[in-house]
């Protein structure tokens, strides 16, 4: 009996946890109020590097740039990029693909 409840007790703490942790996975979400827009849900902040068409989601620590014909997405950024330094703007979105929204075409842009 002292088994089963052990056992028991472990496997509820271990649920618990795997379920606060992936609920908590998502990131950062701010819910917005009717009005703003006419839209109630979640947006994402991220900073926006124009020069470079790089967003940065600091919440998640996730960059997303433009590569090709495809949009990447990683924790740091190849190193052709140098967003550092450089001029941003704040954008807060509905998704967690930025540039879907922005209505932008992607320009090819130089990078040093």
């Amino acid at each position: 009996m002292k088994r089963w409840l052990t056992a028991s007790i472990r496997g509820l703490a271990a649920a618990l946890l795997l379920g606060g942790v992936i609920w908590l996975m998502p990131g950062c979400v701010t819910h917005a109020e009717v009005g703003d827009g006419g839209y109630a849900g979640p947006y994402y902040d991220y900073e926006y590097y124009p020069a470079q068409d790089v967003y940065y989601y600091p919440q998640g620590r996730i960059y997303y740039w433009h590569e090709g014909d495809a949009w990447r997405s990683g924790r740091r950024l190849p190193s052709h990029y140098d967003v550092h330094e450089a001029h941003h703007e704040h954008y807060r979105g509905r998704t967690r693909q930025p540039w879907t929204e922005r209505g932008h075409e992607h320009e090819e842009h130089e990078h040093h």
